[in-house]
């Protein structure tokens, strides 16, 4: 543990970081530029192969305010649960390696946490330095604070869940008090940081939204295409579901009357882009079909089950095959412009 620990942190910066020797550097020292003193930065090493830990180590000897953790591969989730546990500050903010954020914008959010006192403070973001004014667009008053009242009204909650974007973990500061007893799933491949954001936010007495674009988020498009394995879509899906089922459960502990069927709308609406995939990736249309009941088997929901055999009834062979072809298509244009 550095020097530095043993005084008044006020930010932990958690980045998980697996195979990161090409961008750990430009994250780090995006908030190395913060003019904050008081704050450290935990690199969590999941087991990388190439040369992350040595670039961490190289950063730390100039800056005593890095720590670097390093483990066996377990996952992001694992490597988030290790990073909060080791971190000393007053608010935790989790950062992946391949994002960065912008200084002068990250000194405003700190003078409005100065002011103010916030549990769960969202903040915007850009995709690739596209700004991305998302709060504003969901029925959030930005700059507000959410207290005890309105975290009890359903209408609330449904620009939560419906906004989807809230429940990112990367553009959220959080009071450590609030998460010490909260958990990534480390079960959950998927939506397990929507799930654990949900829970934080269930936590807090007092939650704001801000517009200002603090971070940067990197998209990568390399993981969308490729060959699209079935076992993996499904275990995508299942995870999904089981991600919103929980936040439903999370809402009636605390006694919030809230529709479930809203919840289920909203859940299909996100895996109907994987079912499609698993529909139209399939070699043949009696593959898909088999596809299908297969995914459908292994769903405990009654109402998306019934959503995904309503949709699935109304494909007749054109569909498939006008789908099946894009997809294909899609699917190498990508290829191509990735190679080159």
């Amino acid at each position: 543990m550095n020097s530095e620990i043993g005084r008044y942190i006020k930010y932990s910066f958690i980045i998980p970081a697996y195979n990161a020797e090409r961008v750990i550097k430009r994250c780090v020292e995006s908030i190395q530029k913060i003019q904050v003193r008081n704050l450290e930065i935990i690199v969590v090493n999941d087991g990388s192969v190439d040369n992350t830990k040595e670039y961490v180590q190289l950063l730390i000897k100039n800056d005593a305010r890095i720590r670097l953790i390093n483990i066996d591969n377990g996952g992001v989730s694992n490597a988030r649960n290790i990073g909060v546990r080791n971190a000393v500050g007053k608010y935790i903010l989790f950062c992946d390696a391949d994002d960065f954020y912008f200084a002068k914008n990250f000194m405003l959010l700190d003078q409005l946490l100065d002011k103010n006192e916030i549990d769960v403070l969202h903040f915007g973001y850009c995709k690739n330095y596209r700004i991305i004014k998302f709060f504003s667009r969901y029925s959030f008053n930005t700059n507000i604070i959410y207290k005890n009242a309105d975290l009890n009204k359903e209408e609330f909650w449904e620009n939560v869940i419906g906004g989807n974007d809230c429940l990112n973990v990367w553009h959220m500061v959080v009071k450590r008090e609030i998460i010490k007893d909260i958990n990534f799933d480390t079960n959950l491949k998927y939506g397990e940081d929507t799930l654990f954001v949900f829970n934080a936010m269930i936590q807090s007495e007092s939650i704001c939204f801000t517009d200002l674009s603090v971070y940067n988020y990197d998209v990568n498009t390399s993981g969308a295409i490729g060959n699209i394995e079935l076992k993996k879509l499904i275990k995508k899906i299942k995870d999904i579901i089981e991600s919103y089922q929980r936040q439903y459960f999370l809402l009636n502990e605390k006694n919030i009357l809230f529709n479930k069927e809203f919840i289920d709308k909203r859940c299909f609406g996100m895996i109907l882009g994987d079912v499609k995939k698993i529909y139209y990736s399939s070699k043949d249309i009696n593959n898909a079909k088999k596809n299908i009941y297969m995914l459908s088997e292994q769903i405990n929901n009654d109402y998306i089950n019934e959503k995904i055999k309503i949709w699935y009834l109304s494909q007749n062979k054109l569909d498939y095959y006008i789908g099946h072809f894009i997809f294909n298509t899609k699917n190498f244009i990508k290829r191509t412009l990735l190679s080159r």
